[in-house]
């Protein structure tokens, strides 16, 4: 009998110093609420070691006191998933599982929002005058209908200036002028171009020759706004303007303008008319002094005085002077 006593003893106490060398558990990770391909930011740590987890799994780890730590993580669009850690702080003993469950939140908040913004009443390829102000200091340059995406969630103002066309001035209006952008949400803001209020001056140029241009200038307060050559009709915008002719030659003919109706109001929808009637300015005139009553054979005796001029006649003549008054 004792001849057996001692193998089994022997025996007894190799399995125990197997099972003494090897005395681990495991962790089971699990891991949800990451878009594919974003990888979590988890690490298990304890008994001198630290060990990252990129995705749920089982763990082999020996005996002893454990916690799992997770950090936020950013998606594809820059929005950022925050963790929660369920049993986060565990102990491991020798043959058991201990479940960790790590779950990832999307913070809608950093969602990147999107807005519209619709530009109109402008004429074509015209580039419009419009800023957006976002948090943080930051803003756009918009010049014609834009959407801008990637935007973080908050308060959003816009502003637009006027734009000169051709000499008219387009008005802007902004709706609405503050828009609030959610985390993923969209909004629109209209900036409505309205052009000037206008109505019309009809200039109606006479008493040239066929062929003859006239020299007409229309005047606002700050600027020559059309030069004429012909009647014509012009849209204006609301207004006072000033109406100037000149002097022009032809053929040897000075001619001089009288305008009538300058200055001209021109009011909404409306047409207001001023005439420019040229005449020849003569430089010199025809008087003729006819004498009579004379037997025949005899002459007379008449004399023409004027400006710069003295003239003795014996007969009827015709004498082209200057412009002023005469005795005879």
């Amino acid at each position: 009998m004792v001849r057996w006593v001692l193998p089994l003893l022997v025996l007894a106490l190799g399995a125990c110093t197997s099972v003494q060398g090897n005395l681990n558990g495991r962790v089971a990770v699990t891991v949800s609420g990451l878009p594919e391909g974003v990888s979590p930011r988890v690490v298990l740590q304890g008994n001198g070691m630290e060990k990252e987890v990129t995705g749920s799994a089982v763990l082999e780890v020996p005996e002893g006191d454990y916690v799992v730590t997770a950090d936020s993580v950013t998606g594809p669009q820059g929005e950022r998933y925050d963790p929660v850690v369920e049993n986060a702080k565990f102990r491991v003993e020798y043959g058991k599982t201990v479940e960790v469950k790590v779950t990832y939140n999307l913070v809608t908040e950093t969602l990147p929002a999107s807005l519209t913004v619709l530009v109109q009443g402008l004429p074509s390829g015209v580039e419009a005058s419009v800023t957006v102000y976002g948090p943080g200091g930051t803003s756009w340059t918009v010049k014609q209908t834009t959407v801008l995406r990637g935007l973080k969630a908050g308060t959003y103002s816009v502003s637009a200036g006027q734009v000169e066309v051709a000499g008219r001035v387009y008005t802007p209006k902004v709706d609405p002028v503050f828009v609030t952008l959610p985390g993923g949400g969209s909004g629109t803001v209209t900036v409505q171009y309205q052009p000037p209020d206008t109505g019309y001056l009809a200039v109606e140029i006479s008493g040239l020759p066929s062929g003859v241009g006239a020299s007409v200038e229309v005047r606002s307060s700050s600027a020559v706004v059309a030069t004429l050559t012909e009647s014509r009709v012009l849209e204006l915008e609301v207004g006072t303007y000033l109406v100037v002719a000149r002097e022009v030659s032809a053929d040897g003919k000075v001619y001089r303008a009288s305008v009538s109706g300058s200055p001209a109001e021109v009011k909404k929808g409306t047409t207001t008319r001023v005439a420019v009637s040229y005449a020849p300015v003569y430089t010199t005139g025809t008087l003729v002094v006819t004498i009579s009553g004379l037997p025949s054979g005899v002459e007379g005796r008449v004399k023409v005085t004027g400006p710069n001029y003295i003239q003795n006649l014996t007969k009827t003549t015709s004498l082209e002077v200057l412009p002023g008054i005469y005795t005879v």
